[in-house]
């Protein structure tokens, strides 16, 4: 919003101009959406949509006032940062080996637990109650590493943590011509 909000505020820069900007702005935010929802780990093709912009900005320098242009190389700077770290949680969720690991514990622990806690507590506590513990047990296992994968990534609409992307959308056209 702050660079549509740059262009806007820009005086010399003719109408079809900034319509064109928020034409590029609205690409790049709908391409940074799409990549995190369908978890598209490439940062190419925001990166050319980024430059699309920055060209724009050199393109039409003059137009838009010294100080208005360093505003938004600044902040055009921050947007690009922003969208590396939120595409680098496509690349960089959990390790593979981790989720190995997790799942071959889950499987293994009950076959391992199970004599163990009924050579040490047959005698304390009944047969039924033994399998209850080992089958809640399991169940809990269970229940975290579905927690896990459920938190893991929070873009995917699955889920009560998830980030709302179409709340981010730019809504603009209302807003192009207004002063």
């Amino acid at each position: 919003m702050a660079l549509h909000y740059s262009f806007q505020v820009a005086e010399d820069l003719p109408a079809e101009k900034k319509q064109e900007a928020n034409d590029l702005l609205k690409g790049m935010v709908s391409q940074l959406i799409d990549q995190l929802e369908n978890r598209k780990a490439a940062y190419e093709p925001l990166q050319l949509k980024l430059n699309r912009i920055f060209s724009f900005i050199e393109m039409y320098r003059d137009e838009i006032s010294k100080r208005n242009v360093l505003r938004m190389v600044r902040y055009l700077k921050d947007v690009t940062e922003g969208s590396v770290y939120l595409i680098s949680l496509v690349n960089h969720r959990t390790m593979g080996g981790l989720r190995f690991y997790s799942i071959f514990f889950i499987i293994i622990f009950p076959l391992i637990q199970a004599p163990i806690v009924l050579y040490r507590l047959d005698s304390l506590i009944p047969t039924w109650g033994i399998y209850v513990f080992l089958a809640l047990t399991s169940l809990i296992l269970v229940t975290l590493r579905n927690f896990q994968a459920m938190i893991e990534y929070p873009f995917d609409s699955r889920g009560m943590d998830n980030i709302n992307l179409r709340e981010f959308s730019l809504d603009i056209d209302a807003r192009v011509g207004q002063k």
